[in-house]
């Protein structure tokens, strides 16, 4: 695990800490003081502190110790019996799923004499351990499951092999794989694996130890050759671990922000790839394949495109028929971006360049990609701004050969090179040539201009500088196209009627004729409609886009249509995905009978996440309501980090029961957060909600939580030091004297 090290101006907090956490120290007992404190030369690991925390058991009334993660929650009991629950999180706490109950108990053990009724006791390191006689068993909960451990000081009494009987009840066994037994929840699907054990002796020698399934029991045996040549005190310890289905880990909502997407269709499934903060303050590109038959996502733990450093964006996508092409802008050679792409395997999810292919490193900067395929050839087009000594941008693409990912044109081709700026560049293949359009500021505003493109060998097929597609009123921008089969569809966002609205236009691809001069009015509701996207099948078009009619917020709406005569099927738009949170970014793609429409969304203060909902084209009727979360992560990342000065905690996890955990950043001082992860107030749960009077002892200002009900019955808001603080799910293991705290004022509104 990553360290954290500590600048020197900290140290003055941290020997608070250190202090702090010794006073459960006896009188008169003697203190080291660290001699590098001084210097701050060692580095202190706050997030060990963090996660002994997290994942120690604490009482749960007088007869019951409990323990959970993001994945699971156990209940362990006096008389040795404990039960273990899957959690599936959710974004919305209210769509989270928790599976039945398993319930385990060591029954018998083979050797050393009978067990005893269990002496229960609590671990330093957070752990339950229960003394039976000759055997102690212990309970670690951690990120991957709860280790139920048997620990033997000496050699035990007999002959015959070790075997240890754990009775189960409450979940079918379902069977066993490669990575043990499984116990599954009829209902939800959900369910619990019980690994196979390792017996490891004192020496450090190890024994992979296979267990069996009898007659409603786990029996592990050790055979008596191996225990005979074992040195004392050793241990046996499988680990029991939750599942989404049979070998599938728990997941929950990537950390951090995912935004952005773009999607493309291929293969009978999806590829939604987006920017992704998870790793913390880089930007990394993530993907996973949807199948388009369900909406199953395929890659829970999401697909890692690129994580190479320096800032990425203007994420794009297309098929070839085989793989994805993957393409955005990327500061990794410095501060300007350059092009790069990778190819994903459809039927796997592999990605074949994880370094990425480097389109173009032109000088200044190359950013605003799109993306198209003509059947062996992709097309990458971007703004360019490598001949201008200004901001201002030209046109240029280049040819991606799709079999192994060469790029054909290292120089570029040059497409646009007009006065003013050409920018916002988007392509699609159709009629035997490509059509590249982008927003062009020759005339003083914005327009939109267009030119083919010649696959055999990139040259342009039209003027030099393009043709028009649109110079009407105010500004024309964020274009996109598709190509339905004889004519192009162009989309964009128009600002001839003030507010921006969605306008179209098709253009003939055996002459480029532009065929609705004015354009094609896809929406002018009030409120203002931008960001549109464009996909074809079944002879319609269906343009999607961000919308502000409902005044509040912004919404994903869209509309079918014609590609034989342009006619609007749905004037008024269809209400696609609406709720209380802003819609971002939408993508689209289509299997020619349904679309896959992804957006990202704030819907909790934790950042924004990517879903996706299927759309049926036939009339526009969104398949999975509000939508299929898309970006989600395994259930293992409990952290904390400290920036300098002490301040700045940032924690992630989710407690089971709870709303999602909270990654944002609490400010609270090393030497605070000590006082309150060591006072005997945290090591029982908090009291219920409803109690009336505030507490009198010095942690109040602290160990009340925002929205606590006052003596007068009114909601008090903390706003003093320390508030905010989120302690309701971290427990102390050390229930030792406070030493006397000074007074810290705090204000209540």
């Amino acid at each position: 695990m990553k360290r954290i090290a500590v600048p020197p101006l900290l140290w003055r907090s941290l020997v608070l800490f250190t202090a702090t956490l010794g006073a459960c120290t006896p009188a008169g007992a003697p203190t080291a003081v660290p001699s590098h404190a001084a210097h701050g030369a060692e580095p202190f690991d706050v997030q060990a502190v963090i996660r002994r925390i997290h994942f120690a058991f604490r009482p749960e009334g007088p007869r019951a110790f409990s323990a959970s993660h993001d994945s699971h929650i156990v209940r362990a009991e006096l008389d040795g019996t404990f039960h273990f629950t899957p959690w599936q999180p959710a974004a919305d706490a209210s769509r989270a799923t928790e599976g039945a109950t398993l319930t385990l108990r060591t029954a018998a053990v083979s050797r050393g004499g009978p067990l005893t009724t269990p002496v229960v006791s609590m671990r330093e390191d957070g752990a339950l351990a229960l003394n039976r006689g000759s055997v102690v068993e212990v309970l670690r909960n951690g990120e991957d499951g709860v280790e139920q451990r048997w620990e033997l000081a000496a050699k035990p009494s007999g002959t015959e092999d070790l075997e240890v009987r754990v009775a189960t009840t409450g979940l079918a066994y379902a069977g066993r794989t490669m990575r043990g037994h499984h116990f599954v929840d009829a209902r939800t699907g959900m369910g619990v694996r019980y690994g196979d054990a390792t017996w490891v002796d004192a020496r450090g020698s190890r024994t992979a130890v296979a267990s069996t399934y009898e007659n409603g029991a786990l029996v592990l045996r050790v055979p008596a050759r191996v225990v005979e040549g074992s040195a004392f005190p050793a241990v046996l310890a499988p680990l029991i671990s939750a599942e989404a289905e049979i070998d599938v880990t728990p997941y929950r909502p990537a950390p951090n922000h995912q935004w952005e997407p773009t999607v493309s269709y291929g293969d009978g499934q999806y590829l939604v790839a987006w920017w992704d903060l998870r790793s913390g303050g880089y930007d990394a590109i993530y993907g996973a394949r949807v199948r388009a038959s369900d909406g199953v996502v395929l890659d829970k733990q999401g697909i890692t495109i690129s994580t190479n450093l320096g800032a990425k964006g203007g994420l794009t996508s297309a098929f070839d028929g085989t793989n994805f092409l993957v393409v955005w802008q990327d500061a990794r050679n410095g501060s300007n971006y350059d092009i790069y792409g990778a190819r994903v395997r459809a039927s796997d999810g592999v990605v074949l360049n994880p370094t990425g292919i480097a389109i173009s490193k032109a000088a200044r900067e190359q950013t605003s990609p799109s993306v198209a395929f003509d059947g062996t050839h992709y097309l990458v087009v971007w703004q360019d701004t490598r001949y201008t000594l200004s901001t201002n941008s030209d046109i240029f693409g280049a040819r991606v050969r799709a079999s192994d990912g060469v790029v054909l044109d290292t120089a570029g081709l040059p497409i646009s090179q007009r006065a003013n700026d050409q920018k916002d560049p988007a392509v699609s293949f159709g009629g035997g040539s490509f059509l590249v359009i982008w927003r062009d500021n020759r005339n003083g505003g914005d327009d939109l201009f267009g030119t083919r493109v010649r696959p055999s060998d990139g040259a342009t097929l039209d003027t030099a500088n393009g043709f028009t597609i649109t110079t009407a009123a105010g500004n024309q921008v964020q274009p996109k196209v598709t190509f339905d089969g004889t004519n192009h569809l162009v989309v964009w966002a128009d600002a001839r009627n003030g507010n921006l609205d969605i306008y179209a236009t098709r253009v003939r691809a055996s002459d480029r004729s532009v065929l609705d001069v004015n354009g094609i009015a896809v929406s002018t509701a009030v409120g203002g409609q931008m960001n549109p996207q464009v996909t074809f099948a079944s002879g319609e078009c269906f343009v999607v886009w961000r919308d502000g009619r409902a005044g509040a917020g912004v919404d994903l709406y869209g509309a079918r249509v014609r590609a034989s005569d342009g006619v609007v099927l749905d004037p008024a738009g269809l209400v696609l995905v609406t709720g209380a949170k802003n819609e971002e970014s939408p993508a689209i793609a289509t299997d020619g009978t349904q679309a896959l429409l992804a957006w990202s969304e704030a819907r909790t203060e934790l950042g924004s996440d990517l879903y996706a909902t299927r759309v049926r084209l036939s009339d526009g009727v969104p398949l999975d309501g509000t939508g299929l979360l898309v970006a989600t992560a395994a259930v293992n990342q409990t952290s904390m980090t400290l920036t300098a000065g002490g301040k700045a905690t940032s924690w992630s996890g989710q407690r089971p029961g709870r709303a999602r955990a909270r990654t944002s950043t609490r400010r609270a001082s090393v030497a605070r957060m000590a006082r309150y992860w060591t006072h005997p107030a945290f090591s029982s749960p908090p009291a219920p909600r409803t109690r009336r009077r505030r507490p009198s002892h010095s942690m109040a200002r602290t160990s009340s939580l925002r929205g606590r009900t006052s003596a007068t019955g009114r909601r008090r808001t903390c706003t003093g030091p320390g508030c905010g603080l989120r302690m309701d799910w971290f427990w102390t293991l050390r229930a030792c004297p406070l030493p006397p705290q000074p007074r810290t004022k705090t204000r209540w509104r």
